[in-house]
Formats: C-alpha cells, sequence, structure tokens
C-alpha cells in the first residue's frame, strides 16, 4: 500500500507542479492507478481481520501495551494507535472516490479532464 501511494503521489504532484487550471489533467493518472489500487488495496482488506485479530490478542501482553504506547507518542504518527493506523488505508479508497467528486463538481463539462475524472471515479467506486 505504502509503495503504490508513494508512485501514485510523485505521479499527481508531477501534474500539479505545472498547474494550470484550464489544461491540467489528474484523471488519467487516477485512471491508470486504479488498475493497480484494486490489487493492492484487495490484498491489504483481505488480512485486515486477521491483523485486527492478532492484535486483539496481543492487548493483552503489557510489552506489547509498551510497544504501542512509544509508537504512538511519536509525533510524526499524531498519537494515533495501531488500530487507528490501520483502518487508515482501508479509508484511503473512499477519500480518492470524494476527491473525484469534488473535482468533477468543480471542473467545467468543456475541460479536456471532464471525461478522465467521470471515467477515474466510476474505476475508483468498483475498487471500493
Amino acid at each position: 500500500v505504502l509503495a503504490f501511494n508513494t508512485g501514485f503521489r510523485a505521479q499527481l504532484d508531477a501534474r500539479l507542479a505545472a498547474f494550470d487550471v484550464r489544461a491540467t489533467r489528474v484523471g488519467d493518472v487516477f485512471l491508470a492507478a486504479a488498475a493497480e489500487m484494486a490489487p493492492v488495496y484487495e490484498r491489504f482488506v483481505s488480512g485486515f481481520d486477521r491483523s485486527t485479530a492478532v492484535q486483539g490478542a496481543l492487548a493483552e501482553s503489557s510489552a506489547f501495551v509498551r510497544w504501542e504506547a512509544a509508537v504512538a507518542a511519536r509525533p510524526a504518527l499524531r498519537h494515533l494507535r495501531l488500530n487507528a493506523l490501520l483502518i487508515m488505508p482501508v479509508q484511503r479508497v473512499p477519500r480518492y472516490m470524494l476527491l473525484l467528486r469534488e473535482l468533477l463538481a468543480l471542473t467545467d463539462a468543456a475541460h479536456p479532464d471532464r471525461a478522465d475524472l467521470e471515467r477515474a471515479l466510476a474505476c475508483i467506486q468498483g475498487v471500493a
């Protein structure tokens, strides 16, 4: 999931580096990513129940509780516990859908990216 999102963000950043409201396109980047996104997130979600079960079993361990508290204390993790961090990738796909809906609401019908944004939203909904 991290490798996928790192590459996806790099592609979006490259597009947005020279942003032009009349010409910049990102729909095709989302379309290309959607095909790769599906197996990445399916793999993560399929192991999610097992991950939370293991976490629940470890919650009885004082060593795990200390480790989790030490990890959560890191400022970069915003004091989130493991269960909150594990759900974040699951929430990412619906957030992409919300982003695409918002982009579509703000994109004129004549914009060169309009059709790709519509197709990208349909693909991301399929992933979700």
